[in-house]
């Protein structure tokens, strides 16, 4: 058994090692496979709120409650990532881990990006708090880091590494749950990839910020650093999007609006245009600590 999962690590790292080399490298980017966080049995983060019309009508004053409204991650994630795609698509060869409602584990996410060859990652969540009032946008990208707020993000995130429960995001790869070989496997591909995803995270704050933080009154809770699954098994540049508080309710109803969804699209599409120019330049090394 010992000498069983030593060769499965010597395998996966050699895998890794070969399948992530020249990521740096490649210049220009054609393929994009967009990740719709959760779905099916796995429902992400959910919260409630009592509504009236004049929450969605606001020329009836007097209009009835229309109940408990719910607002429930997989499906915003789902609604997002669909925008975004129909932006993409115009120019880059795009693909979608799902399209619709079924539960979709880590694994399978990561041999979809291997299957068409994704040359970059986008995994689509909404954010969650137990404090009503938490807000704003969040960029993530995979680095190692210490921060303890980053870290209770990566527990929701990554709250099913283990296999525990159904659906969702599960990583059944013994390589991926043992502590040390996972630190090691997931050292390589920061190493691999870190500049380029962190470039990409940053020209994609940029453009939200400039589009959507203003016009939106969102709040830019900045990029930040953290070791999601999801992430590390795409074996690409990648960014993981929290693109809002559906637990804070004026946050929510923007999330749910249809111009809202389009101009975050377009913003996220109009970063990644910018940052395919970069790569193609060959500057993606000279990435500064902003």
């Amino acid at each position: 058994m010992v000498y069983d999962n030593y060769k499965n690590f010597l395998s996966i790292l050699f895998f890794l090692f070969f399948s992530t080399a020249n990521v740096q490298m490649s210049v220009q980017a054609t393929t994009i496979l967009i990740d719709p966080g959760h779905g099916g049995d796995d429902l992400g983060a959910v919260s409630s709120f009592m509504e009236r019309e004049k929450d969605t009508q606001k020329d009836n004053q007097n209009s009835k409650k229309l109940g408990r409204v719910y607002y429930i991650e997989k499906e915003l994630a789902l609604e997002f990532a669909k925008k975004i795609y129909k932006e993409l698509e115009k120019k880059y060869s795009v693909y979608m881990t799902r399209s619709f409602d079924n539960t979709i584990s880590l694994d399978e996410r990561a041999q979809m990006a291997e299957k068409v060859k994704a040359d970059l990652f986008l995994s689509i969540h909404m954010n969650s708090s137990a404090k009503s009032s938490s807000q704003g946008f969040e960029i993530y990208y995979l680095d190692n880091h210490n921060d303890v707020a980053v870290r209770k993000v990566e527990n929701v995130e990554n709250r099913r590494i283990s296999g525990s429960g159904s659906g969702g995001d599960i990583v059944n790869d013994s390589a991926f749950t043992d502590p040390i070989v996972h630190k090691i496997l997931i050292d390589l591909i920061v190493e691999r990839t870190v500049i380029s995803s962190r470039k990409l995270a940053f020209e994609i704050h940029d453009e939200l910020k400039s589009k959507i933080s203003y016009k939106y009154n969102f709040k830019d809770r900045k990029v930040l650093a953290g070791v999601f699954y999801v992430l590390a098994l795409s074996k690409c540049p990648a960014v993981l999007l929290e693109v809002g508080f559906i637990s804070n309710h004026n946050e929510a109803m923007k999330l749910k609006g249809e111009n809202f969804q389009k101009e975050y699209a377009k913003a996220v599409a109009s970063a990644i245009d910018r940052y395919l120019k970069i790569a193609d330049s060959g500057k993606l090394g000279f990435v500064s600590n902003q």
